[in-house]
């Protein structure tokens, strides 16, 4: 019995320790960015707020999905070739719209980088070695704040600039600008390891997933879809508004006619409008499901196409984080490009929170989109403590006998 009592305290000491160490495990030593799908971009002909983005020539990017690509890229640095198979290739814009305040055709992609505690970013651009054509540069932007300027360093054929800059702390959005210095035809830029990191090399927080909402399927009698990325703590819901709504941090020009509260991480709704409270008649408590709606009609009147989905919260819980429109037909899929804009109010009545307010049960911020892969370790510990505490009771009531 006694060597038993033993074998267990130990196994059960193991498996403590092992659940210490894995609810540390989502930390990591870099993020290679290209292999991200980014929050906004444009190239060529096309941008990511374009009603149906085009393919996006000379990027690892369509209108659906983030690809990569399957050829090696070559870029010359302190005159080596350098063989690049994780980077992104851009071409700048050929629209006259899509000029710098200096006349010059750029473009750009932009990640969300929130969440994250790396402090450093680097990455070595240049033009493919392969190619001849034009000088061009690159641009750094932190949370829209340049903080890498490249006109002085232009990258050649034969010449590749590597960049390197600091995060600040509680940065939310990075992004590569490339500038041409001349025509519309001008060469393709290769950003080769876009790398998030600390600088002395120390684990960090990735940044928090990406928000997306997908409709799955959409009448007048309810709307289902599907969303990743939901921060928790993040006072997270999804109205119904028409097709013109302009919602702002300050001001809003309509209140959603339904609206559902999202729970953290990724999940699934289906938002039936007969299941919604009606605002007023019943407490509207900000948990998780709870379905609500600001009018007297339980579909939605005209066509579908008049109306869209707005993704809120935030701290104010009035930021706008997605919208996407809704299609006349049912939709199979319809993915809205993550944008962080401004915001707005789900309710007509006194009831809702001011901005600083915040519901019950609401707690801080942690990596979004995340489930708690580690919800088990603490129940685990308990048992664990449990188990062995009364092997030594058993084992001392033994040795006394």
């Amino acid at each position: 019995m006694k060597k038993f009592l033993s074998v267990l305290i130990a196994v059960l000491t193991a498996v403590s320790c092992f659940a210490f160490t894995a609810s540390a495990a989502d930390k990591v030593k870099s993020v290679d960015l290209s292999g991200v799908k980014p929050t906004a971009w444009m190239t060529y002909h096309a941008t990511s707020g374009d009603a149906k983005p085009e393919y996006k020539i000379g990027i690892r990017c369509d209108a659906d999905d983030w690809d990569e690509i399957p050829v090696d890229k070559f870029l010359v640095f302190n005159n080596e070739r350098v063989t690049c198979k994780n980077y992104i290739q851009l071409h700048t814009s050929n629209k006259e719209d899509h000029l710098n305040a200096e006349g010059k055709p750029i473009g750009f992609v932009e990640w969300s980088i929130e969440g994250t505690t790396a402090n450093t970013f680097k990455v070595l651009a240049g033009l493919d070695a392969d190619r001849g054509g034009q000088t061009n540069y690159t641009n750094v932007y932190i949370d829209g704040n340049l903080v890498y300027d490249g006109k002085d360093n232009h990258y050649t054929p034969t010449a590749a600039v590597e960049i390197e800059v600091t995060i600040p702390e509680g940065a939310k959005t990075l992004r590569l600008e490339a500038v041409t210095d001349g025509e519309f035809n001008s060469q393709f830029v290769v950003w080769n390891e876009p790398t998030l990191f600390n600088k002395d090399g120390s684990d960090f927080d990735p940044p928090f997933a990406p928000r997306t909402i997908t409709v799955t399927e959409a009448t007048k009698n309810h709307i289902k879809f599907s969303y990743t990325g939901a921060r928790e703590g993040g006072n997270n819901w999804v109205g119904v508004y028409s097709a013109e709504a302009e919602i702002t941090p300050d001001s809003h020009s309509e209140y959603s006619l339904f609206y559902v509260y999202l729970a953290p991480g990724d999940g699934e709704y289906d938002l039936d409008f007969e299941k919604c409270a009606r605002v007023g008649e019943a407490t509207d408590d900000y948990q998780p499901g709870t379905m609500m709606r600001n009018t007297n009609d339980v579909v939605l009147l005209g066509h579908l196409s008049e109306y869209k989905l707005i993704w809120l919260g935030g701290e104010s819980w009035y930021e706008t984080y997605l919208e996407v429109a809704l299609e006349d037909e049912p939709v199979d899929s319809s993915s809205a490009p993550v944008s962080e804009p401004a915001g707005s109010t789900n309710n007509t009545d006194d009831s809702q929170p001011e901005s600083s307010a915040a519901p019950s049960g609401a707690v801080s911020e942690k990596p979004a989109g995340e489930k708690d892969s580690n919800g088990w370790v603490m129940p685990v510990i308990i048992v664990a403590a449990v188990v062995i505490v009364a092997a030594v009771v058993v084992i001392v009531i033994k040795k006394k006998k």
